[in-house]
């Protein structure tokens, strides 16, 4: 897929590599180059991938499996994308809720999913 020093994606990656795949082949490649930035950080592809790695080993070990749903409720930032690559990583399925929705709602989408971890910024923080 790497040649030469130009990152060529031919056809057939799509259809046997998943998107974690792909990334983790870029940040062996592009290991330094800026993968994500805002709120005044940047994350290389190294980064995101080592991170998502942990995020994925702490999901695993507070027992999320592969399928499960997990909840996310953070704002937009870099870290946000992390912990949806971390999610895909734990072979888990990510779904938003959103502060503006009513809390009942948002409840309810937990209680039918099967929730077992509200990706929030107190999670981020631990």
């Amino acid at each position: 897929m790497l040649d030469g020093g130009i990152m060529e994606l031919k056809e057939e990656v799509f259809y046997t590599q998943t998107f974690v795949q792909l990334f983790q082949e870029l940040s062996a490649y592009y290991k330094d180059k800026a993968a994500i930035s805002g709120e005044g950080r940047t994350y290389s592809y190294e980064d995101v991938n080592l991170y998502s790695n942990a995020f994925a080993k702490d999901l695993i070990d507070s027992g999320v499996r592969p399928n499960d749903v997990v909840m996310i409720k953070l704002s937009r930032r870099p870290e946000t994308l992390i912990a949806i690559m971390g999610i895909w990583k734990a072979a888990g399925a990510y779904l938003f809720l959103d502060d503006s929705y009513p809390e009942a709602r948002n409840n309810r989408l937990v209680n039918e999913t099967g929730c077992k971890i509200i990706v929030d910024e107190d999670y981020m923080d631990k």
